[in-house]
Order: C-alpha cells, then structure tokens, then sequence
C-alpha cells in the first residue's frame, strides 16, 4: 500500500484533470507490475547473473534494452570457464561469451528445464525471461527436449516444433489457444542494475 499512495502523491501535484490521467496511467503500470511478479513460474529454478558492464557489446545487452529484441540463452563449462552462448532472433550471428573473472565463475547457474532461456524486452513490460522449453509438451509428456525456436520473419514469437504451438513472446501467451489447460510461457522475472541482468525465480 505505500507504494500506491505514494503514487497517488505523485499525481497531486498536478492539475485535476492531468491526475486524473497521469495517476489511472501510474496505477495500471503498478497493477502490471504486480501482476507480472505473481505470475513468475517456479516449475524449474532459473539463476542467471550477467555481467554486462565486463561485456556491453554483447546481444545480450541489446536485447533487454531495445523493446522488440530477443534472444535466446544457454551456457557451458569449458576448463573450468563459464561459457554464455548468445543466440538472437534476428539471426545476425550467435555470441560465445567467455566469463573469466572469478566473481563470475563462483556463482551456480540455473537455466530452466533444460538449460535455456529466452530474454529480451517488451514494448510494455520492460525485460523478460522465459524457459525455452515449450510448457505445454513439458506438461503432457514430461522430461525435457521441447525447445522454442525462433518463428521465421515473426521476431515476437516462438514455436515448438513437436507440437505445432505458438507463443508471444511480448506478453508470453499461447497463440490460438484450444482449451482452457493449455498454457502460456513459463515466465521468470528479469532485471537490470548498475552492473548486471538477472533472470531468475
């Protein structure tokens, strides 16, 4: 509650009809926020820190800066180095990002079901991450290997390629839904600090 009165606080130092305007607008990007954070899946464990002031010109910077942009996340461990593998929707060339600092190797990384996850920026929303494996074959058939890829020419959206489905990946949702148990995309909550993005549960 004190964030919502102080956004109401905001709003009166305007003029009546401004407030009016300025606080409906204030108040629905607050209940979204909310609404997002509810709705963060805790199916699998997802723990991705990015350093990306040690690497500002990877894709992954650009992806949870540009709203539209995308790309798609994995990583391996090669001599004892964390390797993040940078994929992007626009298929303007994938990253082999080698994290060599100390600081970056201590931590454990969870990727989702399988090792993988979409992230980029909504036009509404702000940053986002999602598994990368399709919720609806993980649901049906269990275990894992239902990867999304990319739609051709459709850079807001992912299919599966087992099961045919579509999903938004600006609001997550499942395309042309059928029945009311298919769902959407297991959504986890991305941020962005001074220093790092952070995709997790």
């Amino acid at each position: 509650m004190t964030i919502f009165k102080h956004l109401l606080n905001i709003t009166n130092m305007y003029s009546h009809s401004f407030r009016r305007v300025v606080g409906g607008a204030l108040i629905a990007v607050f209940l979204f926020a909310c609404h997002a954070e509810e709705n963060v899946s805790h199916d699998y464990l997802c723990r991705f820190a990015f350093t990306h002031v040690l690497h500002p010109t990877s894709k992954l910077v650009t992806a949870v800066n540009n709203p539209g942009y995308f790309v798609s996340v994995s990583m391996g461990r090669i001599n004892g180095i964390y390797h993040v593998y940078v994929s992007p929707a626009d298929g303007t060339g994938d990253e082999d990002i080698a994290l060599t600092t100390e600081p970056e190797n201590m931590i454990t990384y969870e990727l989702g079901a399988n090792n993988g996850i979409i992230v980029g920026s909504t036009n509404f929303a702000g940053p986002v991450g999602y598994d990368k494996q399709c919720p609806n074959c993980l649901k049906q058939y269990g275990n894992v290997g239902y990867p999304l890829t990319w739609v051709a020419k459709k850079a807001l959206f992912v299919e599966c390629k087992k099961c045919g489905r579509t999903y938004s990946l600006e609001t997550g949702a499942l395309e042309n839904k059928k029945s009311n148990s298919e769902v959407g995309l297991m959504r986890y909550s991305a941020r962005v600090n001074a220093r790092q993005i952070v995709v997790s549960n």
